[in-house]
């Protein structure tokens, strides 16, 4: 049996750390992504052309939900917003569509609506995982590429 002495210091000593470990993997505020911005498969290669956004996450118990703004966009672009979860680190996201031009088969271009799918972890106040981007009719998929985020200053 503990010595009444020694277990209030015990328990003086969880009840700091709890709220610290809890700080540790907050999620809400505002970062600053890096991610293929433009992919294209030339003879079954991929390429990317890498990209900067702004993304601003909200959390509500396990939900989370916010936006995604491309900063060095050919055109303009307006933000996007996303839902998802975030739970023990995990960080899974699903982008609102937007409009996408693809060339399928050596045809003409074509406008069709794209979802991106996020996973990520966060760990050491950098969240690190994969997106990809599929068509809504389900014919187009990109392969999994990588993104990361740090906090914006």
């Amino acid at each position: 049996m503990l010595h009444p002495m020694k277990l209030a210091t015990s328990l003086l000593a969880l009840a700091l750390f709890v709220p610290m470990a809890a700080q540790a993997q907050e999620i809400t505020g505002k970062w600053t992504a890096t991610y293929p911005a433009r992919v294209s498969n030339i003879n079954g290669n991929q390429q990317a052309e890498m990209g900067t956004a702004i993304v601003t996450i909200e959390q509500k118990g396990d939900s989370v939900f916010g936006t995604w703004h491309g900063q060095n966009t050919p055109v303009p672009s307006q933000p996007r917003t996303f839902r998802g979860t975030f739970t023990n680190g995990r960080l899974n996201l699903v982008g609102s569509p937007i409009e996408a031009r693809v060339r399928r088969g050596g045809g003409d271009d074509e406008v069709i609506q794209m979802i991106t799918y996020f996973e990520g972890a966060l760990k050491d106040g950098v969240i690190e995982g994969t997106m990809y981007s599929e068509s809504t009719d389900n014919m187009v998929r990109s392969s999994p590429l990588q993104w990361s985020a740090k906090r914006a200053q």
